[in-house]
């Protein structure tokens, strides 16, 4: 079909099934059922936000997202710059600051969170080195990239310094380990045929 032949090149936003105009803008609908679903969602959550203009474009986007500035109510975390995302999200990161990191954070480290410094938030793109694959979350505004947690002294825990290697550079080292041993072993066999063919010359 025409749309199979126009996605086989990995073309980037990729659309969903439809008119790409209709996928260009959500409804008036879509946008104030949104925005209810989220005023409801948000209402026990200890978050500061501002609505934020619905985004679309192909697959990508969300009717009803809002901009993170803060979470937590005893200790208020500050999202640095603010991010993009859905009402879920928010929940979540809510949830996850209260239970998880926060109770880390002051057992480890003695002292709370006071900011998250936000490096990617909503972004309409695949998941990471992928062309023709699926949408990453960023794309849904259902993702946020958090380089560190500065304390409330003003410590910071560089969460890209002290990561590691993601599973994708382990392989990759794997991969180039494989190569190089490949590469050794057929250059020791040359080094063999030729010294071969050397003394089947001399003889």
């Amino acid at each position: 079909s025409a749309d199979a032949e126009r996605d086989k090149g990995g073309r980037w936003p990729k659309l969903l099934p439809g008119k790409p105009e209709i996928l260009n803008a959500w409804s008036e609908e879509e946008i104030k059922a949104e925005r209810a679903r989220c005023t409801e969602v948000l209402k026990d959550v200890d978050a500061e936000y501002e609505e934020a203009d619905p985004v679309r474009s192909g697959g990508c986007g969300s009717a009803g997202p809002v901009k993170l500035i803060s979470i937590g109510k005893s200790t208020k975390v500050s999202i640095s710059p603010p991010a993009t995302m859905t009402c879920d999200l928010v929940v979540a990161l809510a949830h996850w600051m209260e239970k998880d990191v926060q109770p880390a954070a002051r057992r480890l480290l003695g002292k709370p969170v006071a900011k998250i410094s936000n490096i990617s938030d909503y972004s309409c793109r695949n998941s990471p080195s992928r062309t023709t694959t699926r949408l990453s979350e960023h794309a849904l505004a259902n993702a946020l990239d958090v380089r560190d947690f500065i304390m409330e002294g003003g410590e910071v825990a560089d969460l890209t310094r002290d990561w590691g290697p993601t599973a994708r550079d382990i392989a990759a080292q794997i991969a180039a380990e494989k190569a190089a041993e490949a590469a050794r072993k057929a250059a020791a066999a040359a080094a063999e045929a030729a010294a071969r063919a050397a003394k089947e010359a001399a003889a």
